[in-house]
């Protein structure tokens, strides 16, 4: 079974059902809760696969994963349609596509920077500002913190990586002198 085909029909449907009540925007907020609860919490995806877990506390997990709080109907009804038909194990794969689709449709680019030190709003703020010059639409930053990297950044925008680290000049002055 193609879990990536289902996936994507998933999120083009929420998509659509949460555009229609004006809960798109919410919902991308959530659905990267979600995915940020996935990645800390390795254990939901067990629990939402485990057949002996009772389908109430699977929906209040889905929910609480995506933010708990008043979550928005279409949030609601996608984690009851996806137990209905017995697919809670795909919330992960549905929320990266519904991220993905989102994004896509409202030109969001995705930023990562690392650095060794934390920055300030203003870097990053004209860092942003630079991005969405140049993509054409809005940038939505992530800041890592990576002590390894000794000094400078990595600026990653889709597939194009800049590497101005001390430990990646380094690097290049090592292989170069190789």
């Amino acid at each position: 079974m193609n879990y990536g085909l289902i996936s994507k029909r998933y999120a083009k449907a929420l998509l659509e059902f949460a555009a229609a009540r004006g809960e798109d925007a919410a919902l991308y907020g959530r659905m990267k809760t979600l995915l940020a609860n996935a990645i800390a919490v390795p254990m939901l995806q067990g629990h939402l696969r485990n057949p002996m877990v009772e389908r109430a506390d699977k929906l209040a997990l889905l929910c609480n994963a995506m933010g708990g709080g008043n979550t928005e109907e279409s949030g609601k009804k996608f984690a009851q349609l996806l137990l209905d038909n017995r697919r809670e194990y795909l919330a992960q794969n549905v929320a990266v596509c519904y991220t993905a689709l989102y994004r896509r449709i409202h030109r969001i680019s995705t930023v990562s920077l690392t650095a060794a030190a934390p920055l300030s709003n203003s870097v990053i703020e004209r860092i942003r500002a630079n991005a969405e010059r140049e993509a054409g639409g809005t940038a939505d930053i992530s800041v890592r913190l990576d002590p390894r990297i000794v000094g400078g950044v990595i600026f990653q925008i889709g597939d194009l990586r800049l590497d101005a680290s001390v430990a990646g000049q380094l690097a290049r002055v090592r292989k170069g002198a190789a």
